[in-house]
C-alpha cells in the first residue's frame, strides 16, 4: 500500500499535540483499495479554553473514506 501525506486544509490546525492527519492510501491488486482519512482542528477552535485554562474536547472533525473497486467492471 502506497500513502501519500495531503496538505493541510485552508483554516484547519493541528490536534492536541501537534498531530494532523490528512492521508491517502491506494493498493491495485486485484481489485482497486482506497482509503483516505482526516483529523483536523475545526477552524478557529483551539486546545485550551481561554476562559478557563482547560483543555477543549469535540472540537476537530475525524472522517476516514473506504472504497473497493474491480478494475475489470464494464458498466453495463
Amino acid at each position: 500500500m502506497t500513502c501519500t501525506d495531503l496538505p493541510q486544509a485552508a483554516g484547519g490546525t493541528p490536534v492536541g499535540g501537534g498531530r494532523f492527519i490528512k492521508q491517502r492510501c491506494e493498493k491495485k491488486r486485484r481489485a482497486r483499495i482506497l482509503c483516505e482519512r482526516s483529523l483536523p482542528r475545526k477552524r478557529a477552535r483551539a486546545d485550551i479554553n481561554p476562559a478557563n485554562g482547560e483543555t477543549t474536547t469535540g472540537q476537530f472533525e475525524s472522517w476516514t473514506r473506504f472504497e473497493l473497486m474491480d478494475p475489470n467492471y464494464k458498466k453495463p
